[in-house]
């Protein structure tokens, strides 16, 4: 195996393996590299050494979802290894949210952890890992004695959450224009653009006029299908965007000027809308409300903006 890598990988390969050893006290290690540069060869090949040692590996892929664990599990499907377990890195750790002594809410290892089972994690994705999380991977592989080598990419961008948000903020105080987020009546009036059909184009989504349900597997440039009648793109699919609102289950007692409904609701979770590249059909739908929580994100969220300012040509 090591015979079919370049000089670079061969290299990587060797510095985990310096990593594993037990003369190191480092508990993370980062394997970087672009789409193509050969982290999945990489971690087979040390895979296939470790094994001759009767290692036992737990590969988790960090994610709300399964998806990326799935991808993994149909990467290693051809690896012809042995002994390596699929999880997302919530499942691992069983993990749970506790509020701190200041009400702060952060994540915890819980008691169905499965952590100390292992002596490696392999953890897939280290974009999408939170800040949040990371001060838990830090707490949990001290006390445990775990070692995690990360494998991320520099052009992928993190997850969206509640640290993201600060760009509004900033992008006000830098152009002295009020930014925010669009609250769940204007977005879907925006998406809508004065049609009452499920989507702004009629009554049906293809790949055609939309980026959705993992046709492409990847966001796609914005102009890439066409806009709505508001000159508006990626209003279905693509990502999901965020609103202002908190997540509440139903309309009642929403406000009637289409301001974001900040009373009552859920304040952790965040309202989601649009759909995504990963997305079904029917979550596509101008109509359609999903949330997510915000000590957590994916890789297909995003958000747009609005200003409130006066209009200036």
């Amino acid at each position: 195996m090591l015979s079919q890598l370049n000089l670079e990988q061969r290299a990587a390969v060797e510095q985990m393996q310096a990593f594993l050893s037990k003369c190191s006290q480092e508990q993370f290690f980062l394997l970087e590299g672009g789409a193509g540069r050969g982290k999945t060869y990489c971690v087979q090949a040390l895979i296939r050494k470790l094994q001759k040692n009767n290692n036992r590996l737990f590969i988790a892929a960090v994610a709300p979802t399964h998806k990326a664990v799935r991808v993994m599990e149909n990467m290693a499907a051809s690896w012809d290894v042995h002994n390596v377990d699929f999880a997302t890195i919530y499942q691992l750790l069983g993990m749970k949210m506790d509020v701190n002594a200041v009400g702060e809410r952060v994540l915890s290892e819980g008691r169905d952890s499965k952590l100390k089972n292992y002596e490696l994690v392999l953890l897939d994705e280290a974009s999408m890992v939170s800040s949040k999380l990371w001060k838990l991977l830090q707490e949990v592989a001290r006390r445990r004695r775990v070692k995690f080598i990360l494998l991320g990419d520099r052009a992928q961008l993190p997850p969206v959450n509640e640290y993201q948000l600060k760009f509004c903020a900033l992008l006000s105080k830098k152009t002295g224009k009020i930014y925010r987020l669009p609250s769940e009546a204007e977005w879907e009036y925006a998406c809508r653009a004065g049609t009452t059909t499920p989507f702004h184009f009629g009554e049906t989504i293809t790949a055609d006029l939309a980026n959705y349900g993992s046709y492409r597997e990847k966001n796609t440039d914005v102009g890439s299908f066409p806009p709505n009648a508001f000159g508006l793109y990626d209003m279905h699919g693509n990502v999901w965007e965020l609103c202002a609102d908190p997540w509440h289950e139903n309309y009642h007692g929403a406000p009637l000027d289409g301001s974001v409904w900040e009373s009552g609701g859920k304040n952790y979770f965040r309202l989601l809308r649009g759909g995504s590249w990963y997305a079904d059909p029917s979550e596509c739908r101008s109509a359609y409300r999903s949330n997510f929580d915000t000590c957590f994100g994916e890789y297909d969220f995003g958000f747009r903006v609005v200003c409130s300012s006066p209009w200036t040509p």
